[in-house]
């Protein structure tokens, strides 16, 4: 039974729930409210078919809408997941009737980890187009880092190191990797409506597994 807050990975994909966000191998997949909605619905209902008048009622609860406009939403949504309509991955076409999200979904391993020792705090992605939002992602970075650096045992790389990675769109392990740390700390955030929201996550940068 899925949570409001739970976490659906599949493929190269996790999907938060909680936070209304798609990350692609830690990166963010920008989406429209709407379709990253009715992904939801799709991936909450894995492996069953969720038909057309569903789909159109729960996510456009006070609308009159047509089958074009749902249509329009799946079409974005493969362009963003990487996929055709002949032969899918993730969403399948099931005739006269709706969809089905069909792909995988991954179980997160459980690790046990000794320690970390060494991490490296990305500048957090500002994921509004407001501009006034760059401040404040980059003071929620700053803030970690030294937070974290009062934590015994724990080497933390600085400001200057990190953000030459700013804007970069690395990937998270390969930053890791050259900067010689264990784990990496990456977040996302982002105004919706008249709430803030801050989602991060800790990457092993040995295998790419999230710790947290």
């Amino acid at each position: 039974m899925w949570r409001a807050n739970s976490v659906f990975q599949f493929g190269s994909f996790t999907l938060d729930a909680g936070e209304r966000v798609l990350l692609r191998d830690g990166r963010l997949v920008q989406l429209p409210a709407k379709v990253l909605s009715t992904l939801l619905l799709l991936v909450r209902n894995n492996g069953h078919v969720v038909e057309k008048d569903v789909l159109m009622k729960e996510v456009w609860p006070d609308e009159y809408v047509e089958e074009g406009n749902l249509a329009q939403h799946i079409f974005t949504l493969r362009r963003a997941l990487g996929e055709g309509t002949e032969h899918p991955k993730y969403i399948e076409t099931v005739p006269r009737r709706g969809y089905r999200f069909v792909a995988k979904m991954i179980e997160p391993k459980e690790k046990h980890y000794k320690g970390i020792g060494s991490l490296a705090v990305l500048p957090f992605i500002n994921a509004s187009n407001d501009p006034d939002m760059e401040y404040l992602s980059e003071g929620i970075t700053e803030s970690l880092m030294n937070s974290l650096s009062h934590l015994p045992q724990l080497r933390v790389m600085a400001r200057s190191t990190v953000f030459r990675y700013k804007g970069a769109g690395i990937d998270p392990r390969e930053a890791g990797h050259r900067l010689g740390v264990r784990a990496v700390m990456m977040g996302i955030v982002q105004q919706l409506r008249d709430q803030l929201v801050i989602s991060a996550e800790l990457i092993d940068v040995e295998d790419g597994s999230r710790i947290w």
